[in-house]
C-alpha cells in the first residue's frame, strides 16, 4: 500500500516518457515505502500500467509494415538470395545492416510464411501469405497509439493483492510484460493491489 503523493509521482514519470524520447539509455529506481492507499482494475495508474505492458508493435515496422501487432519469434526473412534468422529484437540489426551494405532497401525483405503476428494484448494469430499479412495491416487503427513504449519495466515485479469478496489476499510475481498485462486486464472490481518496491524502469 502507497502514499497517493508517490503514486502520482510514478503515475508522472509514466505521462512524461510517453511524450519524449524512446532512446533506452537510463535505468530509474522507484523506491517507495509502504503507506495507506492501493490500486484498483480501473485507477490511473493501474490504466498506465497496462499501457506499458501491451505489446509493442513498432519495432518490426520494417519489416511488417504494420505498428499494431508484431511478429513472433522465431521467424525468417529473405533479403535477395541471403536467408535470415530472426530469434530475437538484436537480429533485426543484422538484416537492416545487410541492406544498407547490399545498397538495398527494406522493399527487399521476403517474410518466409507461415508466422505468427502478436497484437497489443498478446492475442496470437497464424498468417500464412503476404496478402493475409496486408490485410491484417491495413485494418490497423488509426487512432492514438494506446502503447506506451519509451518506458520498459525490469522484471520480476511482485503485487499483493487483496480481494474484499473473498477475504483473501495473495501474492503474484509478473516476470514479463504479457505476465503484467494479463494480471492487470483480469483484476476485479473487488480485487486491491500494491506493489511491492523499489521497482526499476528502463528508459
Amino acid at each position: 500500500m502507497k502514499n497517493t503523493t508517490k503514486l502520482l509521482a510514478l503515475l508522472m514519470l509514466l505521462v512524461v516518457f510517453q511524450f519524449t524520447s524512446c532512446q533506452k539509455e537510463e535505468v530509474v529506481l522507484i523506491d517507495e515505502t509502504p503507506q495507506e492507499g492501493t490500486l484498483t482494475d480501473n485507477s490511473p495508474l493501474t490504466l498506465l500500467l497496462v499501457r506499458t505492458s501491451l505489446n509493442d508493435g513498432n519495432n518490426d515496422d520494417f519489416i511488417d509494415g504494420a505498428d499494431c501487432f508484431s511478429i513472433a519469434f522465431p521467424f525468417a526473412v529473405t533479403v535477395g538470395d541471403t536467408d535470415f534468422i530472426i530469434e530475437n529484437e538484436a537480429d533485426y540489426q543484422e538484416v537492416i545492416d545487410f541492406i544498407l551494405a547490399s545498397g538495398g532497401s527494406t522493399n527487399d525483405i521476403e517474410i518466409n510464411f507461415p508466422i505468427t503476428i502478436v497484437f497489443p494484448n498478446y492475442i496470437e494469430v497464424i498468417v500464412n501469405s503476404q496478402e493475409e499479412l496486408n490485410t491484417y495491416a491495413a485494418d490497423c487503427s488509426d487512432g492514438v497509439d494506446l502503447v506506451i513504449d519509451c518506458l520498459d519495466f525490469i522484471y520480476p515485479i511482485t503485487f499483493f493483492v487483496y480481494n474484499s469478496a473473498t477475504e483473501e489476499t495473495s501474492t503474484i510475481v509478473v516476470e514479463n510484460d504479457e505476465e503484467m498485462f494479463l494480471f492487470l486486464s483480469n483484476l476485479s472490481s473487488t480485487d486491491y493491489i500494491s506493489i511491492d518496491y523499489p521497482i526499476s524502469v528502463e528508459t
